[in-house]
């Protein structure tokens, strides 16, 4: 039940502790806990010709989650972690 899922969190009033972490995600362990202040602001990156608002702590997030992650596994190694089997291409237009 949904409401039992969030009332679990609510009781964790967000001011009172220094870590956050997302129960929606592959990374969902014990280990999924972040600084808050790592989220606390956030700074413009560039994608694919688009400027995208990151947390500012993105460095630490990333390296904390994947380790040198400006350095590709070995070709073996590069694997799918996503859970899900079906993926549709589309095109999308700039609205």
């Amino acid at each position: 039940n949904h409401l039992i899922f969030v009332s679990r969190f609510l009781k964790y009033p967000y001011n009172k502790y220094n870590f956050v972490g997302s129960v929606e995600s592959n990374h969902n362990s014990i280990n999924n806990r972040y600084q808050k202040e790592w989220f606390e602001d956030s700074v413009l990156a560039d994608f694919e010709n688009m400027q995208f608002k990151i947390p500012i702590g993105y460095h630490e997030i990333l390296t904390k989650m994947y380790g040198d992650y400006m350095q590709l596994p070995p070709k073996e190694k590069q694997i799918t972690h996503h859970q899900n089997r079906v993926y549709e291409v589309c095109e999308y237009e700039k609205i």
